[in-house]
């Protein structure tokens, strides 16, 4: 039930959190009394336009240490809030949300002013692009979120400073090609003290002092970040530095054409999807991603794993973290289009070649004159790539950027996608811990601690799959049914894939996609392991199912493996493979044999693999008599 607020009263209220909280009306500041009341607004704040289920703001607002009364206390606050006139609403299905928009909260009206800026710099429109960053940065009254120290707020405020920093290494390039060099050196100290390895602030004080006619300074700039680099890294700075500092040193002339003279082009692509996704249990991964990419110059890393896994939420997020090393820009496109059909390399070379500033009528033909243009581009450049969703070598050859300094990221389903000296990375499902980490941050510690049965049912159905987890977590949020109810939907095989399923995110349409990718005798292998509901299997397993021999069987199973659809759990002494399969592609398995197979079929494959349990019995009779089998 929505509460009732006087919209006259709310509709000049002003809320701000980069800085201290701040809530301001037409009259001036309200004061709002209390911690809970501050760090329940300032929860509310941060997920604007969605409604927050009671137990994840309880988790939020306590960090995981609530006491008994927290609910009490937060309904306590809520009145309080509302009582000054805050526009808190209580949803239906349960939870609460603000009823402002983005002009009302700092916060996005930052983001706003820095996207209308790069709309702006897109469109060649750098005066108009520096006003709306100059506009944005003036919200910031100080670090934000201050004041609060839950790891809830504590991780909001990085990344709301994360934000910070890359708009202000833009707005820096913007004023550099305006030819306002000492109007960005102050803010380029600061932030450098704040971040004294941020490579890309250090190569814009340094053209910026050389300017302004301070060559020995900028010079002392580079051999400062040497020093600091060599000490507590043990790297050498980027390439693209080292060679501005050869520039600088030979007083090279073209340093003071605004137009040409920055680390990077009058182009700077930024296409990285935002990080929404809170990553768990992938620390490991996304180690070997950054040394790959920046240690080890390896120039490509892939992940590889079943659909729903997490591949392209750790790509972004890894991107994101290692984006600072790539100045020149960052492209990323899904080689996944309508429908499930991949990507034409040629549409996606024509994306990249936009991007990177060439108009449509220069755009060259045909795939390998784009190829060409492509690489020729990226050449000398420090740019980074991400492609998701591969489907093929094939598919992402051409999208391979030249430049030494160069890197890729891919994500795929498959194995193909790899060749030597490529870095590949299996991603696995979840390991519990980390699953049901991610399942409390969906409905809240309190919800889970609840139903402990309920629980560990709906963890054990979810197979550690992200994608399930955060259905799950979806529906439970939105009042589709409690974890009980939920636990014992997961426990029926014939509603478990429905009950996985919310909006346009099914874990049904990602099994579809890699089934149609199968061959014929791997799709025949897994309905007949889902219509028995084979948990684990081996060669010899697989043998009985198909009516074949166990070498025969063993490609087939190595078919599905790679396709992710088994997961390889054990290898015994003899050198055989004991495979698991998930809950849901027992489902599915199941589903695709009622489907595509007649009656006739099905009673087949019942009848021989009783034959040939029989045969296996009668074997260990005759090695073992007077074992019961």
């Amino acid at each position: 039930m929505r509460a009732d607020i006087d919209i006259r009263q709310t509709a000049s209220m002003r809320f701000g959190i980069l800085g201290p909280l701040l809530v301001s009306h037409e009259d001036g500041p309200v004061a709002i009394t209390g911690r809970r009341p501050r760090a329940v607004l300032a929860c509310l704040l941060l997920r604007r336009g969605h409604t927050i289920p009671d137990d994840a703001l309880i988790d939020a607002v306590y960090g995981g240490r609530s006491p008994r009364s927290a609910r009490n206390q937060i309904q306590q606050a809520i009145h309080h809030l509302r009582k000054i006139g805050v526009p808190v609403t209580r949803d239906e299905s349960g939870g609460y949300s603000l009823a402002v928009t983005e002009n009302d909260v700092d916060s996005d009206s930052f983001q706003l002013h820095v996207q209308q800026a790069r709309t702006a710099v897109r469109e060649d429109l750098l005066e108009e692009a520096a006003t709306h960053f100059t506009s944005g940065f003036a919200l910031w009254r100080g670090e934000a979120l201050a004041g609060f120290d839950t790891p809830y707020f504590r991780e909001a405020a990085a990344e709301l400073e994360e934000l910070r920093l890359a708009a202000l290494a833009e707005h820096v390039e913007v004023q550099l090609e305006l030819g306002r060099s000492h109007v960005v050196i102050p803010d380029l100290s600061k932030a450098i003290v704040d971040n004294p390895l941020r490579e890309r602030y250090h190569g814009q004080i340094m053209l910026a002092l050389y300017r302004e006619g301070r060559q020995s300074e900028a010079l002392e700039v580079f051999r400062s970040l040497r020093h600091r680099l060599g000490e507590e890294l043990g790297v050498e700075p980027a390439k693209d530095l080292e060679r501005l500092h050869r520039r600088i040193l030979a007083q090279d002339p073209t340093l003071h054409h605004s137009r040409t003279a920055g680390l990077q082009d009058a182009v700077v692509p930024r296409q990285l999807p935002p990080r929404t996704t809170v990553l768990n249990g992938r620390e490991a991964e996304l180690r070997r991603i950054r040394r790959a990419l920046t240690e080890d110059r390896s120039p490509v890393a892939v992940l590889a794993g079943f659909g729903g896994i997490g591949k392209t939420a750790l790509a972004v997020h890894a991107a994101h973290g290692i984006a600072d090393s790539y100045p020149d820009g960052q492209l990323f496109a899904k080689l996944t289009g309508e429908h499930g059909h991949p990507a034409h390399p040629e549409d996606v070379l024509g994306m990249f070649l936009r991007a990177l500033g060439l108009r449509d009528m220069d755009l060259p033909p045909g795939l390998e004159e784009r190829a060409g243009r492509f690489r020729t581009l990226t050449a000398g450049k420090r740019i980074l790539v991400v492609l998701d969703d591969a489907g093929s070598l094939r598919q992402v050859q051409p999208l391979v950027p030249a430049g030494d300094g160069c890197a890729l990221i891919i994500t795929t389903s498959s194995w193909d996608v790899s060749q030597p000296g490529w870095e590949s990375i299996k991603l696995t499902p979840l390991a519990p811990a980390d699953a049901r980490s991610l399942l409390e941050r969906g409905v809240g510690r309190d919800l889970l601690e609840a139903q402990p049965w309920a629980t560990r049912e709906v963890l054990d159905r979810c197979g550690g799959l992200p994608l399930a987890l955060e259905i799950v977590a979806a529906r439970i949020i939105n009042g589709q049914g409690s974890i009980r109810r939920v636990a014992e939907r997961l426990a029926d095989r014939d509603r478990l894939l429905h009950e996985l399923t919310i909006g346009d995110r099914t874990v049904r349409a990602v099994l579809e996609r890699g089934y149609r990718a199968l061959g014929a005798g791997p799709r025949g292998l897994l309905r007949k392991i889902g219509l028995l509901g084979c948990a684990e299997l081996t060669a010899e397993t697989a043998a009985a199912l198909e009516g074949t021999s166990t070498t025969d069987a063993g490609y087939l199973l190595d078919d599905l493996a790679d396709a992710h659809f088994l997961i390889p759990a054990a290898v015994a002494t003899s050198g055989e493979t004991t495979y698991r399969c998930l809950d849901m592609v027992l489902a599915f398995g199941r589903e695709r044999s009622f489907s595509e197979d007649d009656a006739e079929a099905r009673a087949t494959v019942l009848e021989r693999t009783c034959d040939r349990l029989e045969f296996v019995r009668g074997q260990v009779r005759r090695r073992r008599p007077g074992v019961s089998v």
